[in-house]
């Protein structure tokens, strides 16, 4: 290019002129676009939250019958060991929500969604501090001290609900009301976590065998419909003891995954029993025999997880 053909200093200012015009559009906000992400994702975080923390509770605790596995217990501790403290403010008014909207008062409904908030901080600030930052646990001894917290803590948040309701302490109430406490975080938390972080692997599932698979999947659901559909102590007691060596079973088989989504099977199919009203929940020896369940239930997780934790340690 000669030295003619070069593009006089009027050009050149013309031209920064256009681009100083234009840099509100070509150059965005990112710190405003971020800000905006963060509202957006916090706000649709906390409703789903909102919404399984009353869902959950309309059908555990507001149901014609109390379940054994409180659902919302569970989801409330996954969310908040998935995405921090910031879930908080769903928990508290989901809970608020439905304790209001069932006619419980104001009262109740503040203490409660107090210590259903407090219940899921705790899990996560306490383990964060002496356990570890995750629910899916290599060693056994990490999995014995979150069974510890946890049981301290459902057994003192159980305590608060039980004064707040009865003006009391009834030890019957409170027993059924801790041990479903205490499996609905063991049981639904761990399920969500697991399947949240295995979820990209499912795909494995494809190479097993249909025929084996489906083996294992009818021993877990076969006894638990005899055991919702059971009119007698007898056969609860021994369909009961036939899902937990089934349980055992498929944890030895499938290690950790195999044993969160059994449990989480049959604790979620007991919870819609209870709200249905099978003749498990309908009879004169309900509250007995429940209790029984929930403490088997609670030993088939125990040793079904540290089967896990013992194959994949093996492997």
């Amino acid at each position: 290019m000669s030295a003619s053909n070069l593009p006089s200093n009027a050009k050149w200012q013309q031209m920064l002129a256009i681009v100083n015009q234009s840099t509100t559009t070509v150059l965005p906000d990112l710190n405003a676009q971020f800000r905006q992400l963060f509202f957006k994702r916090l706000l649709a975080e906390n409703t789903l939250v909102f919404l399984l923390q009353y869902i959950g509770l309309v059908l555990c605790a507001f149901g014609t019958s109390e379940t054994p596995v409180w659902l919302a217990a569970g989801t409330s501790c996954a969310f908040i060991f998935m995405r921090g403290p910031s879930v908080l403010p769903g928990i508290w008014f989901g809970t608020f929500c439905a304790y209001f909207f069932a006619h419980s008062g104001i009262a109740l409904g503040l203490i409660a969604a107090t210590a259903y908030a407090l219940q899921a901080y705790f899990l996560l600030s306490l383990s964060y501090r002496f356990l570890s930052p995750t629910l899916i646990y290599y060693q056994q001894l990490l999995l014995t001290k979150f069974f510890v917290l946890a049981s301290g803590i459902t057994a003192l948040m159980s305590l608060i609900l039980t004064v707040a309701c009865y003006k009391s302490i009834l030890y019957p109430v409170w027993l059924y009301w801790w041990l479903a406490n205490l499996t609905g975080v063991l049981i639904f938390s761990f399920a969500l976590i697991t399947l949240d972080a295995f979820f990209t692997q499912i795909d494995e599932l494809k190479e097993l065998n249909k025929i084996s698979l489906a083996f294992y999947i009818l021993t877990i659901i076969t006894p638990l419909l005899v055991l919702i559909s059971s009119p007698t102590p007898a056969i609860t007691l021994s369909t009961s003891l036939l899902l937990l060596l089934n349980i055992i079973l498929v944890s030895q088989r499938f290690g950790w995954c195999g044993c969160v989504i059994s449990v989480f099977c049959v604790g979620f199919g007991l919870d819609l029993a209870a709200f249905l009203q099978t003749p498990l929940f309908t009879t004169a020896f309900t509250f007995q025999t429940v209790t029984n369940i929930q403490l088997l239930l609670l030993l088939a997780t125990l040793v079904g997880l540290s089967l896990g934790i013992r194959k994949f340690s093996a492997s």
